[in-house]
């Protein structure tokens, strides 16, 4: 028999158990059953033929599983050359886009529900190039199709009218309406990365669709010409597909051998690669890049396979990002090349950048006295300066659990705690502080206010070896001060970054955005 107690109200999201007994007895009718729960180890609620222990929708038959690709919080790269039939410049970044997907199975392994997530890293295009998606499921299949962008509805339905025997969901109309720099971002040598949108294309299936394959069909359609698409190698086009675009130029379609968008040496149109594959800069020919690429393709794909790992380095297009500390909106996918990650948690945490915020989702005991568990992007800074950020969100998975910025003397050591300006769900604002040097937080100062449903900002000021606590919500005219902490000998550099913990095994998720900094 399993006895659990819970010392919260059971609608908290910090509920957790926090005392279990398991008892046993024989014979067994020593215990009383008659107002006990008896749970049989292979009880299958919804009746899918799957044990609720292991159906992750125990109480849907139509959901029972989940399957990840590439893998879980990974992504792929979708790259399109976008002069065919012609090779043209074969640079391979007319559209980049990362690419990932979930699939939500039932009892049996068919889809029920598909999510896939897309961002576009790359745009070295003159061309308005749309991007769809195409799925063997008739129409008629399709329950319902939603489409965010930036987070946000898109405003149009994704489903492409017209099909018969296929559904074909468009996600990009023209590139250049979701990224912030026209001419060719994130391909000119000696420039910033730019922001580009995100996507999250989500169908839910009428019944559930077998014969989907990762990574489906995803295609590019030349500068606005529908019918002139762009398919991954061996890939089939849509039955809106210009045929007349087949066999010509550079293009050695053949339908009818088998053959699609390859050329006569065998090279693709479109690739798929993994999510650390560095594309070409503009107008360089990706075989110049990368040496062994031809020798792969003219051998179908039988040798050479690790060629993209042999490159001219020179010729791949990185942010001119000079790692200098500088402030950040999150929109890029992956961190700025000034910031460094921390994971202290009681399990594996996950800090990442979804819809131009930080999501840091961890399940850390806590950060007071002997106990520095925690999860934390952070960078070092010398000299004064002035942080601040916005918290979108924080779950309430205890009372308290924190978030915010904090300040240490080495952030990958647990003891090494100077101080850190913060909120909790249920007791407000928070400066908690190291005040007997000896690495611990361990002492406190804080301003009672409700944190949950609304915006929140905290903010750190370094002057010399005094450090400002400041609090603020979106209701407010202006900072608010919280605390003053005197230290004796700061060291020059510290490590100062967005931190958070759960403050239970449970797992929480804080959503940060607009990190602002300023140094004198």
């Amino acid at each position: 028999m399993v006895m659990g107690f819970e010392d919260i109200h059971r609608d908290n999201a910090g509920c957790d158990h926090d005392l279990i007994f398991f008892a046993v007895s024989d014979p067994i009718e020593a215990i009383d059953l008659s107002n006990i729960v008896v749970i049989d180890d292979d009880y299958d609620t919804d009746n899918d033929g799957v044990a609720d222990y292991s159906d992750l929708y125990p109480l849907d038959d139509s959901r029972a599983s989940v399957a990840y690709y590439p893998a879980q919080n990974e992504d792929a790269l979708l790259a399109f050359e976008d002069n065919f039939p012609s090779k043209g410049d074969y640079d391979f970044n007319d559209l980049v886009l990362a690419y990932r997907s979930t699939e939500i199975r039932n009892a049996v392994g068919n889809v029920k529900e598909l999510v896939i997530n897309m961002k576009i890293k790359a745009m070295g295009a003159m061309f308005h190039n749309g991007f769809a998606i195409q799925f063997p499921v008739d129409p008629n299949e399709i329950e319902s199709a939603s489409l965010l962008i930036d987070g946000k509805e898109a405003g149009f339905y994704p489903l492409e009218g017209g099909h018969t025997n296929e559904s074909v969901f468009r996600i990009i109309h023209a590139v250049q309406d979701h990224v912030d720099e026209l001419v060719f971002p994130n391909t000119l040598p000696d420039t910033e990365e730019v922001r580009c949108d995100n996507f999250e294309l989500r169908i839910i299936f009428q019944t559930e669709a077998n014969g989907l394959s990762w990574p489906y069909n995803p295609f590019l359609y030349v500068n606005q010409n529908r019918g002139r698409e762009v398919h991954l190698d061996g890939y089939s086009p849509t039955e809106f597909v210009d045929s007349s675009f087949f066999g010509s130029a550079d293009d050695d379609t053949d339908l009818v051998a088998g053959r699609s968008y390859r050329d006569v040496d065998g090279m693709p149109f479109a690739m798929l690669m993994e999510t650390n594959w560095e594309w070409p800069e503009e107008y360089v020919d990706i075989t110049n890049v990368s040496p062994h690429m031809r020798t792969w393709a003219e051998s179908g794909g039988v040798t050479n396979t690790d060629w993209s790992d042999t490159k001219i380095e020179s010729l791949v297009w990185r942010s001119n990002d000079d790692g200098i500390p500088k402030s950040d909106n999150f929109n890029n996918d992956v961190a700025a090349s000034f910031w460094q990650d921390v994971d202290l948690g009681s399990r594996q945490s996950t800090i990442e950048e979804i819809n131009s915020q930080l999501r840091i989702s961890v399940a850390a005991a806590d950060l007071w006295y002997n106990t520095n568990s925690y999860a934390s992007r952070y960078l070092s800074l010398s000299g004064d300066f002035d942080v601040s950020v916005t918290i979108v969100s924080q779950d309430a998975t205890h009372s308290w659990a924190k978030a915010g910025i904090i300040m240490k003397t080495d952030m990958t050591v647990a003891a090494a705690n100077l101080c850190l300006s913060a909120i909790t769900p249920w007791n407000g604002f928070i400066f908690q502080y190291n005040y007997n040097e000896n690495g611990l937080i361990n002492g406190h100062s804080g301003h009672y206010r409700s944190t949950q449903g609304t915006i929140n900002y905290v903010r750190l000021q370094r002057v010399g070896d005094s450090v400002y606590s400041y609090y603020r919500q979106s209701s407010d005219c202006c900072w608010q001060l919280l605390f003053i902490k005197n230290f004796p000998r700061l060291p020059d550099t510290l490590d100062v970054g967005l931190f958070a913990l759960s403050h239970s095994y449970n797992y929480g998720t804080v959503i940060f955005d607009d990190w602002l900094l300023s140094q004198e």
